[in-house]
Formats: C-alpha cells, structure tokens, sequence
C-alpha cells in the first residue's frame, strides 16, 4: 500500500507550489520573489484551478494556484497575497497580467525560453493604451530582458534571424 506523500494520483498538494509538486519538472530560475519552472508531462487534474483558454501551464500566486496559461511553465509569484479566503481561479485577463508583472525580474537566458514559447503571441497589439488581459506587455518585457544580456541576445538572434527586432 502507498502512503500518501508516494502516491502517485493527483492530490489536493498539487494545487500548491512546492518544489517536489509532480506538475513541476525543472527549475529555470528562481528568487525569493519569482520561480520560472518547466512543466512535466504529467497532467492536469479533473478539478485543478483553470482558466478559460490556458491547459499547458500553471500561475502560483501565493504558493496556491490561482490558474492556468497556454505557455508550457508553472510562474510562481511568492510575494502576491489575496484575501485568506480567496480560491476561485483566475480569469484569462487576470492570468496575463500576473504574468506581466511576474517577468520583469526573469533574467535573459530564462526570459528567452519563456519568450520562444510565447511566440503565438508576438504580433499582439494593443488598441488602448491600457488594454487588460493582453500579451504585449508579456512579450515587450521578456524581449527587454532578452535583450538586456549581450550573449542571450546573441543567440536569440541567431536562432531567429527572420525576426526585424532585437
């Protein structure tokens, strides 16, 4: 018989950030605010926070996830504190703009991998200055960061050479 810290069904614990969460597969990159984290194979549960359009990745915010996203990583916000009685999941609109405050600290070789993986969203503009729910700012910042790093930006540009930026 397995205990439950070695079952390997889906658990309540996955809901939550950890660093053994069987939804994680490898850490990117890590601070005390932010954690970039590769997704694992292993899918989603039948009852797991979701948003509407998003199944590949998953937003922590406060250790508890809050919802999900199409990019193929789980984005931990450590520091984000909802109300102790907050468990709905996210809107779309809101995961995006999550993800936009979460990547401004991403240094470049992880703003990168997360960048390639967002590149469905490239083109994204915004009709209003201040527009909610959009992937540009996502995308402008994580080109920032990109760019930021001389070598990174190096190789971004060697892997991309159709692209006009950067």
């Amino acid at each position: 018989m397995q205990t439950p810290e070695h079952d390997s069904s889906p658990s309540a614990h996955d809901e939550f950030y950890y660093p053994g969460n069987p939804l994680l597969k490898e850490c990117l990159w890590q601070s005390r605010e932010v954690a970039v984290w590769s997704r694992s194979r292993e899918p989603l549960p039948a009852d797991y926070p979701r948003s509407a359009s998003g199944e590949g990745g998953i937003l922590f915010l406060g250790r508890q996830a809050r919802g999900t996203h199409e990019l193929p990583f789980a984005i931990a916000v450590h520091a984000a504190r909802g109300t102790d009685r907050e468990r709905e999941s996210y809107y779309d609109f809101q995961v995006v703009d999550a993800l936009a405050g979460a990547v401004r600290g991403v240094p470049a070789a992880a703003s990168a991998a997360l960048l390639q993986a967002a590149s469905l969203r490239w083109s994204v503009v915004r009709k209003k200055p201040y527009e909610c729910g959009s992937w540009e700012p996502v995308v402008e910042l994580l080109a920032r960061n990109v760019a930021s790093d001389p070598a990174t930006a190096a190789q971004w540009r060697a892997r991309n050479p159709w692209l006009l930026a950067l």
